[in-house]
């Protein structure tokens, strides 16, 4: 089983005008709560946003970079919509890293998901340079340092200053974890 799959016969369909999101027979409901039930701490639209482009994680056209691009820009977008999108990219980082109902998604997942925890020991193998800084990062187990290391491959990624390639390794590990771990929180009955 590869750790990032390329499924070309991937097919969804959006009809976010309805809140309806339809992919590979399943139809999810799109709603603006956490997965506790608890509504948003925001009045952003965001889970159209995300689920436009969580899907287009499944995209075979895709490289690695751009494949973990969009799933980040779903994750940041989710993160504006629980925290508020006046707040900057370090204070919706810190939120989230503090948040307990992601944090008990990404602690499950280590122990229920064979491909999420297979991944997770590769990408602890990757170190991920601050281009801007040079501090080195690497995930250590913790879901604390994951959020942090995954930021710091987006930075490096959005600001053009990445140049492990379009199809790297730790695009394609931040990628696939970052899509189960935002998949799963946001439907938790998937995966």
């Amino acid at each position: 089983m590869s750790l990032c799959p390329h499924n070309a016969d991937f097919d969804d369909t959006l009809n976010l005008s309805q809140g309806i999101l339809r992919t590979n027979g399943l139809i999810i409901l799109l709603y603006n709560t956490t997965m506790n039930g608890s509504a948003s701490d925001s009045r952003f639209p965001w889970e159209g946003v995300v689920a436009q482009y969580l899907f287009d994680y499944n995209n075979a056209s895709l490289s690695d970079s751009q494949r973990f691009t969009s799933v980040w820009i779903a994750f940041n977008v989710w993160m504006k919509g629980q925290f508020g999108t006046q707040k900057n990219d370090r204070v919706i980082i810190d939120k989230t890293k503090e948040y307990k109902p992601i944090n008990r998604v990404f602690e499950y997942l280590k122990r229920s998901d064979i491909d999420f925890a297979e991944a997770l020991g590769s990408f602890s193998e990757c170190e991920i340079v601050n281009t801007r800084t040079s501090e080195i990062f690497r995930y250590n187990g913790k879901f604390n340092s994951i959020i942090e290391t995954l930021y710091v491959l987006r930075c490096n990624t959005l600001h053009g200053t990445d140049i492990s390639g379009m199809n790297s390794t730790p695009h394609c590990l931040a990628a696939e974890m970052l899509y189960r771990l935002l998949h799963k929180h946001i439907f938790p009955e998937s995966i």
